[in-house]
């Protein structure tokens, strides 16, 4: 039976330098914490103009992205046929979600719910696959930002200001770790 590890900076009579190993470990175990941060697009504060870029924040230098999921608070409607995706601004082909129409008829603006996106999951071939080949497909899916902090995007494809946003707010969710 595996037993939790803690660690603590109490005195020791261990011997010198296990203070310092102690430390190291610390730091070492504090590398793979994850976390989870919340970004909102509200239409009442940041507006919708087609064919316009609105940051809704940034990740953290060395960021690698394991997961992404919106919360659809309030449909995105539009006066026309803008398209809207999520992503981070250092790679255009790896978007959290594709760019769908906002009048898509799947309803992955319209309808509010929780939603999934391109990252943090794979297409799997029906339940056969080995613990290596889940493991590659989950790291596949993953997205390190670089070594500069990025800004966290939605892209309003269209034409002002026939197809601008008229409404609409979400919160994405991202999960990340830190790695160097």
């Amino acid at each position: 039976m595996a037993l939790p590890i803690s660690i603590s900076r109490r005195r020791t009579d261990i011997g010198t330098g296990w203070d310092a190993r102690i430390d190291e470990m610390a730091a070492d175990l504090a590398l793979i914490e994850e976390t989870t941060q919340k970004f909102t697009y509200d239409f009442a504060t940041l507006g919708g103009v087609a064919g316009t870029t609105i940051n809704l924040g940034a990740l953290p230098p060395n960021a690698v992205i394991t997961a992404a999921w919106y919360d659809l608070i309030t449909g995105l409607t539009t006066g026309g046929t803008v398209t809207a995706s999520l992503g981070v601004n250092t790679d255009a082909a790896a978007g959290f979600v594709a760019a769908l129409s906002v009048a898509d008829a799947t309803g992955v603006w319209a309808t509010p719910g929780q939603k999934g996106t391109l990252v943090g999951s794979f297409p799997r071939s029906g339940g056969t696959e080995t613990a290596l080949v889940v493991a590659a497909g989950q790291a596949a899916t993953c997205l390190k930002v670089g070594a500069t902090a990025r800004q966290v995007e939605l892209i309003l494809a269209g034409t002002a200001p026939a197809d601008n946003v008229l409404t609409g707010r979400f919160n994405l969710f991202i999960s990340y770790y830190i790695s160097v």
